[in-house]
């Protein structure tokens, strides 16, 4: 009888620890996620801007389509990581046009580019956040016991936003 009730409280303790582990690890998860999704909406209207922007530069600079390798990125199949470092480009591109080029000041350009820059501050502010909330899970994902918690539930070390401030 003492066997059965050393077994009973060994598996109550290892579902216990098991319990507690999955709950910090699906709560650090859950931020990383938050934190991407509005990382992925900053995107979307990232790359709706630049869309924006290429059609004004049409007008501006007979019809020459300097982003169209940056256009319906969003509808591609990347990763959101490799979708910014494509929009980035983008956007370099479009800067460079907008200081080289004196014709593109007009107020609809003006008025997207400020746009797009304000954007970008939201994509800093939130990768910065991604960052740190995956700092913290990849941590939690690397410790004992955490670590078997995590691969029974496939909460995998996750990847950082490159941060450059422009």
């Amino acid at each position: 009888m003492t066997k059965i009730l050393i077994i009973i409280t060994i598996i109550t303790i290892l579902l216990l620890i098991y319990v507690i582990c999955y709950s910090k690890l699906k709560e650090n998860k859950n931020k990383v996620d938050y934190a991407d999704t509005i990382i992925k909406d900053s995107l979307e209207i990232k790359a709706e801007l630049i869309t924006k922007i290429n059609n004004e530069l049409k007008k501006k600079l007979d019809k020459k389509n300097y982003l169209k390798d940056y256009i319906n990125l969003n509808k591609k199949n990347l990763t959101s990581i490799e979708l910014d470092i494509k929009l980035d480009e983008g956007l370099d591109i479009i800067t460079n046009l907008k200081n080289d080029l004196p014709d593109l000041k007009t107020k609809e350009f003006k008025k997207l580019y400020n746009e797009i820059k304000r954007n970008e501050e939201m994509l800093y502010s939130s990768k910065t956040l991604y960052n740190q909330y995956v700092s913290s899970l990849n941590q939690l994902v690397r410790k004992f016991p955490l670590n078997i918690c995590a691969k029974i539930t496939k909460i995998y070390i996750k990847p950082f936003y490159n941060l450059k401030e422009k």
